[in-house]
Protein backbone atom coordinates (compact mmCIF):
# COMPACT_ATOMS: atom_id res chain seq x y z
CA UNK A 1 0.00 0.00 0.00
CA UNK A 2 1.68 3.39 -0.89
CA UNK A 3 2.32 5.27 1.79
CA UNK A 4 -0.55 7.67 0.53
CA UNK A 5 -3.51 5.55 0.88
CA UNK A 6 -1.41 4.36 4.35
CA UNK A 7 -2.02 7.96 5.78
CA UNK A 8 -5.91 7.95 4.10
CA UNK A 9 -6.72 4.88 5.73
CA UNK A 10 -5.38 5.56 9.26
CA UNK A 11 -7.09 8.61 9.15
CA UNK A 12 -10.52 7.49 8.16
CA UNK A 13 -10.11 4.90 10.60
CA UNK A 14 -8.94 6.96 13.52
CA UNK A 15 -12.12 9.40 12.69
CA UNK A 16 -14.74 6.72 12.57
CA UNK A 17 -13.36 4.85 16.02
CA UNK A 18 -13.88 9.18 17.60
CA UNK A 19 -17.11 9.61 15.73
CA UNK A 20 -18.67 6.21 16.15
CA UNK A 21 -16.84 3.19 17.95
CA UNK A 22 -18.80 0.51 17.25
CA UNK A 23 -21.84 1.45 16.15
CA UNK A 24 -24.26 -0.91 14.29
CA UNK A 25 -25.14 -0.19 10.97
CA UNK A 26 -28.71 -1.68 9.57
CA UNK A 27 -27.46 -3.39 6.27
CA UNK A 28 -31.25 -4.80 5.42
CA UNK A 29 -35.16 -3.79 6.58
CA UNK A 30 -38.26 -5.06 5.41
CA UNK A 31 -41.02 -6.84 6.42
CA UNK A 32 -40.43 -6.93 9.54
CA UNK A 33 -37.02 -8.31 9.09
CA UNK A 34 -33.85 -6.67 10.31
CA UNK A 35 -29.75 -7.04 9.48
CA UNK A 36 -27.10 -5.18 11.58
CA UNK A 37 -23.43 -5.28 11.30
CA UNK A 38 -21.36 -3.53 13.38
CA UNK A 39 -17.83 -4.30 14.24
CA UNK A 40 -14.73 -3.00 16.19
CA UNK A 41 -11.39 -3.35 14.76
CA UNK A 42 -7.73 -2.76 16.90
CA UNK A 43 -4.95 -1.81 14.87
CA UNK A 44 -1.54 0.31 15.15
CA UNK A 45 0.43 2.47 13.06
CA UNK A 46 3.63 3.89 13.68
CA UNK A 47 6.96 5.11 11.81
CA UNK A 48 9.57 2.91 12.58
CA UNK A 49 12.99 1.79 10.28
CA UNK A 50 15.43 3.60 8.19
CA UNK A 51 12.61 4.42 5.92
CA UNK A 52 10.79 6.13 8.38
CA UNK A 53 7.57 4.46 6.41
CA UNK A 54 4.36 4.50 7.91
CA UNK A 55 3.52 1.13 9.23
CA UNK A 56 -0.03 -0.10 9.71
CA UNK A 57 -0.36 -3.22 11.96
CA UNK A 58 -3.57 -4.86 12.16
CA UNK A 59 -3.93 -6.49 15.59
CA UNK A 60 -7.49 -7.86 15.92
CA UNK A 61 -10.92 -7.48 14.27
CA UNK A 62 -14.74 -8.48 15.35
CA UNK A 63 -17.38 -8.71 13.64
CA UNK A 64 -21.21 -8.90 14.86
CA UNK A 65 -23.61 -9.92 12.69
CA UNK A 66 -27.25 -9.61 14.57
CA UNK A 67 -30.66 -10.55 12.23
CA UNK A 68 -34.41 -10.31 14.01
CA UNK A 69 -37.89 -11.03 12.64
CA UNK A 70 -40.82 -9.69 14.00
CA UNK A 71 -43.25 -12.36 14.51
CA UNK A 72 -46.23 -10.35 15.56
CA UNK A 73 -47.07 -7.17 17.06
CA UNK A 74 -45.48 -8.27 20.56
CA UNK A 75 -42.83 -10.65 19.71
CA UNK A 76 -39.48 -10.70 17.70
CA UNK A 77 -36.82 -13.36 16.90
CA UNK A 78 -33.33 -12.37 17.02
CA UNK A 79 -29.94 -14.51 16.35
CA UNK A 80 -26.67 -12.80 17.16
CA UNK A 81 -23.08 -13.98 16.64
CA UNK A 82 -19.75 -12.16 17.19
CA UNK A 83 -16.43 -13.37 15.63
CA UNK A 84 -13.29 -12.16 16.07
CA UNK A 85 -9.86 -12.67 15.03
CA UNK A 86 -9.57 -12.44 11.38
CA UNK A 87 -5.35 -13.09 10.47
CA UNK A 88 -4.41 -10.68 13.68
CA UNK A 89 -0.87 -10.21 13.68
CA UNK A 90 -0.53 -13.66 14.84
CA UNK A 91 -2.00 -15.14 11.74
CA UNK A 92 -4.95 -16.95 13.64
CA UNK A 93 -7.99 -17.88 11.84
CA UNK A 94 -11.65 -16.66 12.87
CA UNK A 95 -12.86 -17.42 16.23
CA UNK A 96 -16.69 -17.62 17.26
CA UNK A 97 -16.72 -15.47 20.01
CA UNK A 98 -20.05 -16.02 21.36
CA UNK A 99 -23.15 -16.73 19.17
CA UNK A 100 -27.11 -16.94 21.04
CA UNK A 101 -30.44 -17.12 19.55
CA UNK A 102 -33.67 -15.78 21.19
CA UNK A 103 -37.34 -14.18 21.45
CA UNK A 104 -38.20 -11.16 22.63
CA UNK A 105 -41.56 -10.21 24.04
CA UNK A 106 -42.73 -6.70 23.43
CA UNK A 107 -44.84 -5.25 25.86
CA UNK A 108 -47.37 -2.63 25.12
CA UNK A 109 -48.66 0.35 26.67
CA UNK A 110 -52.07 -1.87 26.61
CA UNK A 111 -50.68 -4.23 28.94
CA UNK A 112 -50.35 -2.08 31.81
Amino acid sequence: MSKFLSTVFCALFAVNLVAGGAQATTIYKKDGFTYNLSGDANSVASKHGADQDLDVEYDDLEIKNAVSYELNDNMKAFLVIWTSGFGGKDGDAAELEEAYVGLQFIRSKSDG
